[in-house]
């Protein structure tokens, strides 16, 4: 395995292979392929060195929450690499055009396809500040936060029930939805 020193020695064998385990199992599938198996082992063990900061005996067995987690981050990839296939903004999309010579586009095709992207990322950036700065200002902690950590660790840090949190998010997504800006929700 090509994973990092610093992975290697925080993580136990087992670890290490139940990362193996589940890269095996996803290569050749969604997109991924061989290409992708170094760099899957080091998201996955990354983000398993990061979870393990909040790991709880009392509440699991280890196995059962490294394998949580990689389950939890797996699909995450999963879905995040299937958003970048519907994107609407690709320029090559299966099925377009007469013949399948995709690989001939012009310049400025190309350049009129970025100056349109910027603009709407930049439409998008103004659309989101907008709707956050709407939001009471705990509800802008929590979507400064909830990216990062699970929504029980922003409990924790803002001293609020988990109750709280989630009916917030539910508040969050409701004003994001209002906005017409649901489907860029994670």
């Amino acid at each position: 395995m090509a994973i990092a020193a610093q992975a290697s020695a925080a993580l136990n064998p087992e670890d290490l292979t139940t990362i193996h385990y589940a890269v095996n199992r996803l290569v050749g599938r969604f997109g991924f392929n061989e290409n992708d198996r170094e760099d899957l082992q080091q998201e996955l063990a990354l983000n398993l060195l990061s979870a393990l900061n909040g790991y709880d005996a009392e509440r699991a067995k280890r196995s059962t929450f490294i394998k949580d987690c990689i389950e939890n981050r797996i699909f995450n990839l999963v879905r995040d690499r299937r958003r970048i296939r519907r994107d609407p903004r690709r320029v090559n999309r299966i099925g377009d055009g007469e013949d399948d010579d995709t690989s001939s586009v012009s310049a400025s095709t190309l350049i009129d396809q970025k100056a349109a992207s910027e603009q709407d990322c930049a439409d998008l950036r103004m659309d989101l500040t907008a709707v956050i700065a709407a939001l009471t200002p705990r509800q802008q902690q929590m979507c400064a936060l909830l990216p990062d950590i699970s929504p029980y660790a922003v409990s924790r840090q803002l001293g609020v029930s988990k109750q709280s949190v989630y009916r917030d998010v539910e508040r969050i997504r409701a004003a994001f939805a209002a906005a017409g800006l649901a489907d860029y929700l994670g």
